[in-house]
């Protein structure tokens, strides 16, 4: 086997997409509950968990008859998968709303002494600052 460090130096180390797998396997035992649980089959499963842990250098679960535990190592990087699986949900749920953004005409209705006041203070550039936006008109 290859020195794993080289790899990381010259090439890509894992490929991302492969941690939900072992995600997957951590959580629910075996390549069989998280096939189904990530909608496909066995065999991937167990195809990018071998791929991910050939990259490493290092085995992350032990096959038992009953199933996959993880090794000491394994739960080493678990927290670590989880902190990854965590920040690409915040990023896609981000990149989610920037897309979904609200956009309109946003109508106050107060008394008109109030608008003289407010239109006519200081705080008039407070509030066009604070309404003031690429999707507000």
């Amino acid at each position: 086997m290859r020195n794993p460090a080289a790899e990381v130096h010259n090439g890509r180390m894992f490929d991302w997409n492969d941690l939900k797998y072992f995600l997957a396997v951590a959580r629910h035992g075996s390549t069989i509950a998280a096939g189904k649980a990530l909608g496909t089959s066995q065999s991937t499963v167990h195809r990018r968990l071998e791929e991910l842990e050939r990259r490493l250098g290092r085995a992350l679960v032990t096959r038992q008859n009953t199933g996959y535990r993880l090794t000491e190592y394994g739960n080493t990087l678990l927290k670590y998968a989880e902190r990854i699986e965590a920040a690409v949900d915040d990023f896609q749920r981000r990149a989610t709303d920037v897309e979904q953004e609200l956009k309109g005409v946003i109508r106050v209705t107060c008394p008109e002494p109030i608008v003289y006041r407010m239109t006519r203070s200081a705080m008039r550039s407070r509030i066009w600052f604070a309404c003031s936006g690429p999707f507000l008109n």
